[in-house]
């Protein structure tokens, strides 16, 4: 019986391992005699500024017992007001906004408010009308030159803006009138839960085991975390809370429900954070009159710009700008900023890359996205005594003796956000 042997190749012949490129393209022989050349380890090609963790790593951590949790914020209740309308013969202002606005103010009898010149009055009776979804107040001047007040049309005007100065008494009451409540707003989110798996039969694993060329199995266990911790960033930052079902994959009709978290988008969204969509021409005084307007911390308080390196580069650049001061040792090539100070704010960018839609992280809109975020206001959540990511293998057929034939490597995370105060952040998509 012949023998199957492998091509001996003669001295002078071109000689070329099986699979090789080279002789498929040119058309020579290959023997099985020669080894085919190959990196054991695999290069990984991904941008490394795609580094999921290094971001979500800044966040602080919350404990939650529950897979939905509600949380409670105080509101700043002492605001301005402003004139609806102004009826001088009955004295009676009506301020702007709906009832509920303006009863949340606390707004009582015998409170002492400015108009816009420092003009002192005081309220002398409240007519919140939840029918008419308004809020009237009649007035009285505050005497300051011993001469009676005849109100005329003039006094005021609608978008008027009035200061409450306080809550007046006097010695002698024999009843205290005024009592102020905290206003609150409650917010919540939910868990949401993250796998990725790669399945593997036994004659796979043995031979890759037993004859693989590359490091490819262990490669496999870090591009599943990698990708897992990609999905947890995508759910961060643009996630919106609410209900998906999923299916099981062998059993047709099998579905389960489960729960999606809001990012921080959304958060920012709901909380009433400032936007705006400003030209690349127009973002540093974009930026500016947003800092201001969002200003909640203290003096020297830092917030986090996060972009992809082209979008901070061009504000670094507007900043380092023929006109702008700088100190006399920066270095003018370096167009990159390490931190801004605007008035007593600092602010320290972030690359975020994977804001890019070529990353595929993050949908489109994102590119050119700029946030401003108090950054420790923002908490990823874990539930207590759940992990927050684990991972292992399941037993296949070999292994104890189970039915299924394969053996899965999977990887599961299981988190969620808490955003406070987000009116403190602010959010620009910058339009080209």
């Amino acid at each position: 019986m012949a023998l199957n042997t492998a091509t001996v190749p003669t001295p002078l012949s071109n000689q070329n391992p099986e699979g090789s490129t080279y002789a498929s393209t040119f058309s020579h022989d290959t023997t099985a005699l020669l080894r085919k050349e190959i990196e054991r380890v695999i290069f990984d090609k991904a941008p490394k500024q795609y580094d999921a963790m290094k971001i979500l790593n800044m966040l602080p951590t919350k404990t939650k017992k529950a897979d939905e949790f509600t949380y409670v914020e105080k509101v700043w209740t002492r605001q301005a007001l402003e004139v609806s309308t102004w009826t001088h013969g009955t004295k009676t202002l009506v301020l702007a906004g709906t009832y509920a606005t303006v009863g949340d103010l606390n707004l009582q009898t015998n409170f002492k408010f400015y108009d816009p010149n420092g003009v002192q009055y005081i309220i002398k009776t409240v007519n919140h009308s939840a029918s008419a979804d308004t809020s009237a107040v009649v007035i009285e001047k505050v005497n300051t030159t011993g001469s009676s007040w005849t109100p005329i049309l003039g006094d005021f005007a609608a978008a008027d803006v009035l200061t409450v100065a306080g809550a007046l008494a006097a010695d002698g009451m024999d009843e205290i009138g005024t009592g102020n409540k905290v206003q609150t707003v409650q917010r919540y989110n939910y868990f949401e839960m993250f796998q990725r798996a790669q399945v593997w039969t036994p004659l796979q694993l043995l031979n890759m085991k037993n004859n693989g060329t590359t490091d490819i199995m262990d490669y496999q266990k870090k591009e599943n975390l990698e990708q897992l911790r990609l999905d947890i960033f995508s759910s961060m930052f643009a996630g919106g809370r609410g209900e998906a079902i999923v299916y099981k994959p062998s059993a047709t009709g099998t579905e389960y429900e489960t729960k999606t978290m809001h990012g921080i988008i959304n958060m920012m969204i709901d909380g009433g954070s400032e936007h705006a969509s400003p030209t690349w021409s127009g973002v540093q005084t974009a930026f500016e009159a947003l800092s201001f307007s969002t200003n909640k911390k203290a003096v020297g308080g830092l917030r986090v710009i996060m972009a992809r390196d082209e979008v901070l580069t061009e504000i670094a650049k507007s900043y380092k700008s023929e006109g702008t001061r700088y100190a006399p040792n920066d270095r003018i090539a370096d167009l990159n900023l390490m931190e801004y100070k605007i008035g007593t704010m600092r602010f320290v960018p972030v690359n975020a890359e994977l804001f890019s839609a070529d990353a595929g992280v993050l949908p489109p809109v994102w590119d050119n996205r700029l946030l401003c975020l108090d950054i420790q206001n923002f908490y990823k959540c874990q539930m207590m005594g759940y992990p927050y990511i684990q991972g292992g293998e399941t037993k296949g057929l070999l292994k104890d003796g189970l039915e299924s034939d394969y053996t899965k490597w999977w990887v599961r995370a299981y988190t969620s956000l808490q955003a406070n105060g987000v009116d403190g952040s602010f959010y620009m998509d910058i339009q080209n």
